[in-house]
C-alpha cells in the first residue's frame, strides 16, 4: 500500500505562486513543477504543465517511461503554444519532476527536466535522485539549462529512469524553495526524521513548506 500528499506555498517573498503540485495517490502519480517567467506568467507555464501531468494514462500495461516523457513533450508543446499565441508570455518556461509508481508497488519510474528534485529516502539512508540541468554565466545562481519553454532542446531532453524502492521508503520531490532555502545536511536530517518517525505524507509535505518557511521562504514551495 502507498500513499502521498502535495503541498505549495507562495513562501515569505513572492507576491504570487508559479509552484504547482500534483498528488493523485490512487494513480501513483505525483508531479512538481516551477513555473518561470515572473511577470512573463510563470504560473500559466506551470499550469500548462500540470493539465498535462494530469493526462498521463493510469491503466496498467502502459508504459511509464513513455507516458512520462509524452506528458513533458505535451507540457513544452502547449507553453510554445501558447507563448506563440501571447507574445507577453513568450519567455515563460517551467521546470519539472514526475513519477508514476509501478503498478505491482515495487518501484517507480522518475523523468525529469531542470533544478526541481527528487529523493528517496530508505534504510540506507539518503539519495538524491536527480542531476540539476543548470549552467554557469557570471555571478550567482546558475540558470536553467533545459525547461519546458524553451524552443530548442538536445532530442533526449527529459531524463527518464527507474528506480526500485521497498516498504517503508519515502519518496520527496520538491522545488528549489525547500532546496535551495535549506541546507542540504539539513534536509537529509529531516528527511531521514520523517521516515523514521512515520509521518503522514501530507503531515511531512507540511513540515518541509513550514522549515523553509523558517529558512526565509525567499522563493515558492
Amino acid at each position: 500500500m502507498t500513499s502521498g500528499a502535495g503541498r505549495t506555498d507562495v513562501g515569505r517573498v513572492r507576491s504570487n505562486n508559479e509552484d504547482a503540485v500534483l498528488a493523485v495517490p490512487e494513480q501513483g502519480l505525483y508531479a512538481v513543477i516551477d513555473g518561470m517567467g515572473g511577470l512573463a506568467a510563470g504560473e500559466v507555464a506551470a499550469e500548462h504543465a500540470l493539465r498535462a501531468f494530469r493526462a498521463v494514462p493510469s491503466a496498467a500495461g502502459v508504459s511509464s517511461r513513455k507516458a512520462l516523457v509524452a506528458a513533458f513533450e505535451d507540457a513544452r508543446a502547449r507553453i510554445l503554444r501558447d507563448g506563440e499565441a501571447h507574445p507577453e508570455r513568450r519567455e515563460m518556461g517551467a521546470v519539472a519532476t514526475a513519477v508514476r509508481l509501478d503498478d505491482e508497488g515495487l518501484g517507480f519510474t522518475l523523468a525529469h527536466a531542470g533544478d526541481t528534485r527528487a529523493w528517496l529516502v530508505s534504510a540506507a539512508g539518503v539519495r538524491l535522485l536527480t542531476v540539476d540541468h543548470v549552467e554557469q554565466v557570471g555571478e550567482g545562481k546558475p540558470r536553467v539549462s533545459r525547461d519546458l519553454g524553451r524552443r530548442h532542446l538536445p532530442p533526449q531532453w527529459v531524463d527518464a529512469t527507474h528506480v526500485r524502492g521497498a516498504r517503508g521508503d519515502l519518496l520527496v520531490l520538491a522545488s528549489d524553495g525547500l532546496h535551495d532555502a535549506v541546507p542540504a545536511d539539513e534536509l537529509e536530517r529531516t528527511f531521514t526524521k520523517l521516515r523514521a518517525e512515520k509521518v503522514t505524507p501530507d503531515g511531512a509535505a507540511g513540515r518541509l513548506v513550514a522549515l523553509a518557511l523558517l529558512h526565509g521562504g525567499p522563493d515558492n514551495i
